[in-house]
């Protein structure tokens, strides 16, 4: 792998990170609201 390519899919890596985080978030909001 290239270090482009390297760097792209470290890059994908933490914008996915930060979705979970974020869903993870979402999730605990809906169930305080339930």
């Amino acid at each position: 792998m290239n270090r482009e390519s390297a760097h792209t899919v470290k890059s994908y890596e933490q914008e996915l990170g930060q979705l979970r985080a974020i869903m993870a978030r979402m999730g605990g909001l809906v169930e305080s609201q339930t």
